[in-house]
């Protein structure tokens, strides 16, 4: 299933800025771009990330809040 950045920010519980900025530095992979602009997630690329940050692997979730 794909996830919106605002989906895939509130699973994470960071603001939607620190989703599309992790996304730019590689952190998650885009699974697509629309043609609009927004990025779409892949929920496992999501929850394996979840896990990393649970896990305090990386990043910080305040990082820009």
């Amino acid at each position: 299933m794909m996830m919106s950045t605002i989906q895939a920010a509130r699973s994470l519980e960071i603001s939607t800025n620190t989703m599309r900025e992790w996304a730019l530095k590689g952190y998650i992979p885009i699974a697509m771009k629309t043609p609009t602009g927004y990025l779409k997630f892949r929920e496992e690329d999501v929850e394996e990330l979840r896990r990393k940050c649970e896990e305090g692997v990386f990043p910080n979730r305040n990082e820009n809040k």
